[in-house]
């Protein structure tokens, strides 16, 4: 019977002690950068004439500046705009944002391509293969 009671004595304060590591104090609230991340858009624009088809890039982002984000707005009318491609353009990362698209209305549209630049960096390694000056045009 002593032997039956050590074991189950020694069983709970393993479990005991367990449980405590397994209950531990949880950490502290995320920390929040102290900076602000400052965001800025470059941006170009062209006039399509029905039936045309163009692809336009935005502004470079000034250097030391990467874009992170960009698109395409027209001025069509529902259903007379095509969007044939919206991607970042590179030079060693991506400095700007490229779009395509085709009036197949009956009225001239402006298409505006913009991007969004903060600072930022990108290592080489990451771009392998991509000769110095790819833009993504084709």
């Amino acid at each position: 019977m002593n032997r039956t009671r050590v074991i189950t004595a020694t069983v709970v304060t393993a479990l005991a002690i367990g449980s405590g590591i397994a209950f531990a104090k949880p950490a502290g609230p995320a920390r929040v950068a102290a900076e602000p991340i400052l965001l800025h858009a470059v941006g170009n624009y062209i006039t399509l004439q029905p039936g045309q088809e163009a692809t336009v890039r935005s502004r470079q982002c000034p250097d030391g500046e990467m874009a992170i984000s960009g698109g395409v707005q027209s001025s069509a009318a529902p259903g007379a705009f095509t969007l044939t491609v919206s991607t970042p353009w590179w030079d060693h990362g991506p400095r700007g944002w490229l779009a395509g698209g085709r009036n197949s209305g009956s009225q001239p549209i402006d298409m505006y391509v913009y991007g969004f630049c903060t600072a930022a960096t990108m290592p080489d390694t990451l771009l392998p293969g991509l000769p110095s000056g790819q833009t993504g045009e084709g």
